[in-house]
């Protein structure tokens, strides 16, 4: 466990003007930052020494990419050195009330922000588990105290896998091994505080749009992929709901079943990989670097690794991971009671949680399509643009063998699921 709260002192550090500023549209002020970073932070130590601190800048990059908090990079400029000092501050604030009717998340903000400070301070201490480093947090109080946390930059070290690439074999088994690291940690020591924070009703909006992104879906997929299956995968998506508070609420505690730490977000943007040495510059190595833990949760057992499966692979890159699937049970088995941990699990049950949370992911894969689309659209003219057009054939080709899979395991498993609501 790490205890990362420090007191707002470190006026030695800086001048009295700069260090009672608070960071942009926050009430953190530069001197709360400032003494985390001397108590927990050797690499800012070390480049300080005896200089105090002349100038600290910030650029806020999470613009469209964070979900419920501002990210802000942060550079930190001395007197005597001309290195400059860079981490990062993410920052929930508190006056969320007032964004209510704009933000559709604004009732979860200060829950999600909450938890993520839980595991830091809790869980981040992990044998093996591969995250920044954390120097400072604070949790968010309505309207009294902004949420913050302060941690590790990576931009210049890491890099991160575009949404529509896909990972290679070695980058999705790092994923894999650090989800197993999690959850045989949860099962050898099971914390009942990490209830779900996300219900299906504060994310039903997002498949209110299913049919539009479905629709350009197949205007990229054969025709042949999806004639036979869409009236099924419209009936499913019927269902959502349904489908995600079953996964929440009553698949983890079904007889038989056991429950895990469930990060709850395993998309591409929620990892770096570091980059290669002495390689071109955006070649990036399989050493993986987890962060964004603030949907994590007390969930199902194939929660993670169908996310990463579906979301963050190639279909046939999916068919070999899954194979790998009774490996993984047998050794997290093994592991778990190695370490005098509870491991009754079957791996049919094993097996019927990562089927069913595949149905659940392959339609919200779906639904990010339109918007990543715009996202990563290259502009009018480009040279990039044949390839790109390949590749949007190629990620509707990849959701309709996801979709199509989810048709197969309802089928077999929630037929009722394929009845139009």
């Amino acid at each position: 466990m790490v205890n990362l709260i420090a007191e707002e002192s470190g006026g030695d550090f800086m001048g009295n003007e700069l260090g009672e500023q608070c960071f942009p549209k926050t009430d953190t002020k530069h001197l709360w930052a400032i003494q985390c970073l001397q108590d927990n932070c050797e690499e800012f130590r070390k480049l300080r020494q005896d200089s105090k601190i002349v100038d600290i800048i910030t650029e806020d990059i999470g613009v469209g990419k964070a979900f419920v908090s501002r990210v802000l990079k942060v550079s930190i400029s001395f007197d005597h050195n001309t290195d400059i000092f860079i981490c990062i501050l993410k920052v929930t604030n508190s006056n969320i009330n007032a964004r209510s009717k704009a933000f559709p998340y604004a009732h979860l903000t200060v829950s999600l922000h909450n938890r993520e400070v839980y595991f830091i301070n809790k869980l981040s201490d992990i044998k093996d588990l591969n995250v920044p480093l954390y120097y400072g947090s604070k949790e968010c109080i309505p309207l009294k105290q902004d949420g913050v946390i302060l941690m590790q930059y990576l931009g210049n070290s890491h890099g991160q896998v575009e949404y529509f690439n896909s990972l290679t074999m070695e980058q999705a088994q790092s994923v894999v091994d650090q989800i197993f690291l999690l959850q045989s940690h949860f099962l050898v020591s099971p914390n009942a505080d990490l209830k779900p924070i996300v219900e299906a009703k504060d994310i039903a909006f997002i498949f209110n749009e299913f049919e539009t992104n479905f629709d350009l879906v197949k205007q990229y997929a054969p025709e042949e992929m999806w004639k036979e299956t869409e009236d099924e995968i419209y009936s499913l998506v019927s269902h959502a709901s349904e489908i995600v508070d079953y996964i929440m609420k009553e698949l983890p505690f079904e007889k038989g079943n056991q429950s895990v730490f469930v990060q709850g977000d395993v998309f591409s943007n929620t990892y770096l990989f570091k980059k290669c040495e002495h390689k071109n510059n955006n070649e990036l190595s399989e050493e993986v670097t987890l962060f964004d833990f603030q949907v994590c949760c007390n969930g199902s057992i194939g929660n993670d690794l169908s996310n990463l499966f579906i979301c963050n692979v190639d279909p046939d890159l999916r068919n070999e991971l899954e194979e790998i699937l009774p490996h993984y049970f047998e050794k997290l088995k093994d592991d778990v009671i190695a370490k005098g941990g509870l491991f009754d699990m079957t791996w049919q049950m094993f097996k019927q949680n990562y089927d069913i949370n595949l149905i659940e992911k392959a339609l919200l894969f779906c639904m990010f399509f339109g918007k990543e689309l715009s996202y990563s659209l290259p502009p009018d003219g480009s040279s990039q643009t044949v390839n790109w057009n390949k590749k949007k054939n190629e990620i509707a080709v990849k959701t309709m063998c996801s979709l199509n899979d989810a048709v197969f395991v309802a089928r077999r498993l929630k037929p009722e699921w394929l009845i139009l609501k």
